[in-house]
């Protein structure tokens, strides 16, 4: 069984990468359920050799934070080199590392660190390659069969089972006089600036 760490599983995550280097095992990233990482959970180390096994964090100060998600993590000589790391949120846009971490292993008695006169290179971003965007939007091939109007139902919800029978029916509904709550008239553009404010960027899907 894997020690807990806060209550939670510290190694029980959703889109880590793990490397087995030396004699220990590294994850690095992801996410835990119900439990935002600190900058410094977010790289552990296990010892899988002992009964129970142990696991270990490893501090990161990397300013920016980077994401550790979707990263690639692999062993160089004494140190762990992390590359990529990128997330897409709907609303928030894209997010990337715009190059690669260098993490030297805390312990430097261990007998797997190579040992150099010179010291250890560090890797670096060299530069960013900006990828081509396309402005036009390709043309959809034109039907040439014919054109015709359907008519979709309208309808009001009384009870569950009208629900269920609009999802049972896998066909488009308009519903009429649904209760979607107080948004309809409290999210007036006075009340959107103060609370989200005016500098605050979103973005709005093309139709």
């Amino acid at each position: 069984m894997f020690p807990y760490f806060n209550g939670l599983q510290l190694i029980t995550r959703f889109g880590a990468s793990a490397i087995y280097h030396g004699d220990q095992l590294y994850v690095t990233g992801g996410v835990i359920k119900n439990c935002m990482l600190k900058s410094s959970e977010e790289v552990c180390a296990l010892n899988i050799h002992g009964n129970p096994v142990s696991v270990k964090n490893i501090p990161i100060n990397f300013a920016p934070r980077p994401l550790l998600i979707g990263s690639t993590i692999f062993g160089a000589g004494g140190s762990l080199i992390i590359t990529g790391g990128s997330a897409v949120c709907f609303s928030f846009g894209t997010f990337w590392n715009k190059g690669s971490y260098t993490i030297t292993y805390p312990d430097s008695t261990r007998k797997y660190v190579h040992r150099s006169a010179k010291p250890a290179e560090t890797w670096r971003l060299t530069r960013t390659i900006a990828a081509e965007v396309q402005t036009k939007s390709p043309e959809m091939p034109k039907s040439t069969g014919p054109v015709s109007i359907v008519s979709v139902m309208r309808t009001e919800l009384e009870t569950a089972a009208d629900f269920n029978r609009i999802l049972e029916s896998s066909a488009p509904a308009i519903i009429e006089k649904a209760d979607v709550g107080s948004c309809l008239t409290k999210w007036t553009m006075e009340y959107l600036k103060e609370k989200v404010g005016l500098e605050r960027e979103v973005s709005i899907p093309r139709v």
